[in-house]
């Protein structure tokens, strides 16, 4: 799962630790992350949980986590069996979710779920499309046989949660901009 360092690492950690505690059956199963910016900043979200939900300020510790492991480099990952990895970048562009899509992709066991927004031009969003391969950063073809699997996870609203707002507060105007990013 290719993530943002920034808040969605973090939320999607303390969910899968949760949903990992409440099913042992899952328990075998690794979950990793390899992110070390993720991993500086899980001081920081831990020493303000006080200005979090309720739940999380409630919680013993909540970014010290029992089924999640930081892998510092993919690189020498070991590769031995089934796991979930977070890694970033999460528009697939270089860094660990790039190498690991590249290792991966060739391998219809493998899965791949895009849980946040993906940027046109980016191999996140060309994965969308399913292509039969993909071209990796030394140039090289592979074939992409892993499933892709898309999730509206972003921390941002798309065009299906715009519309539903729209009609919930029944405006009669409406004024939207677009914001250019430089890519």
């Amino acid at each position: 799962m290719p993530i943002f360092a920034l808040g969605e690492a973090q939320n999607i950690l303390l969910i899968l630790e949760e949903y990992w505690s409440q099913h042992p059956e899952l328990q075998t199963i690794p979950i990793w992350y390899t992110s070390s910016l993720a991993k500086r900043c899980m001081s920081v979200y831990s020493h303000f949980t006080n200005v979090m939900n309720e739940r999380i300020q409630r919680a013993n510790r909540p970014f010290e986590f029992k089924y999640v492991k930081f892998q510092r480099q993919v690189d020498n990952f070991e590769d031995v069996g089934s796991c979930v990895m977070l890694a970033t970048p999460g528009m697939l562009q270089s860094g660990g979710s790039r190498i690991l899509l590249e290792k991966w992709a060739s391998d219809a066991k493998n899965g791949l779920i895009l849980a946040g927004y993906s940027v046109e031009g980016t191999m996140a969003r060309h994965l969308v499309s399913e292509p039969a391969e993909i071209v990796a950063l030394s140039g090289q073809t592979i074939p992409r046989r892993m499933s892709v699997e898309e999730i509206s996870f972003a921390a941002h609203v798309d065009y299906t949660h715009n519309s539903q707002f729209i009609e919930l507060v029944d405006a009669n105007h409406i004024v939207t901009t677009r914001l250019r990013l430089g890519f």
